[in-house]
């Protein structure tokens, strides 16, 4: 296969034109011109490249079409990676839909999980701040389980204002009997 480099020679060799007259044409001193020429200069920008080809009365296609025709299966390649991502990409945004869809399905079932975890810790908590007050003031410790609820109703609404509170949770059996 012909080098760019030995092509630019030959078509400059069978029009009968000098490297000189190739070179001022493409707007390049003798001696870069002979350097590409030789192999020596590796890499021809495309101004450059349009210059020589302008120079030797071709297009730039024309000229590089080695080049050209060697991308092609780049270019087919690198289309068949594009769709590559772009159906990964579709998958991954299929399963964010499912995962936001879970997500609301599974949001009263979260605040339920929250509420039964939190609820014996803020007990404990709003007892042992009702008892601190009172020993603060050097009363009686007396805390009745309704005084306990509402302190820690009062702290979990505090702590997780946008969660609906289950009042229920808060309520034993007995007391639920003597509701109906």
């Amino acid at each position: 296969m012909e080098s760019i480099n030995e092509k630019i020679k030959r078509i400059r060799l069978e029009a009968g034109v000098n490297q000189a007259v190739v070179a001022r044409s493409a707007g390049l001193k003798q001696s870069s011109y002979a350097s590409i020429e030789k192999g020596d200069t590796k890499a021809i920008s495309i101004e450059v490249g349009r210059g020589i080809a302008k120079a030797l009365g071709l297009s730039f296609n024309e000229l590089f079409e080695i080049e050209l025709s060697e991308n092609s299966g780049k270019e087919v390649e690198l289309k068949a990676e594009i769709d590559r991502l772009n159906d990964t990409l579709n998958g991954q945004k299929e399963l964010i839909t499912i995962l936001k869809e879970q997500n609301e399905i599974l949001k009263p079932f979260r605040s339920a999980f929250i509420q039964e975890r939190t609820i014996s810790e803020l007990m404990v908590s709003a007892t042992i701040e009702r008892m601190k007050k009172l020993a603060q003031k050097g009363e009686k410790i007396e805390i009745t389980s309704f005084d306990v609820r509402q302190a820690a109703i009062s702290i979990y609404q505090k702590e997780y204002p946008d969660i609906e509170l289950n009042p229920y949770l808060l309520i034993s059996p007995g007391e639920m009997k003597k509701k109906h």
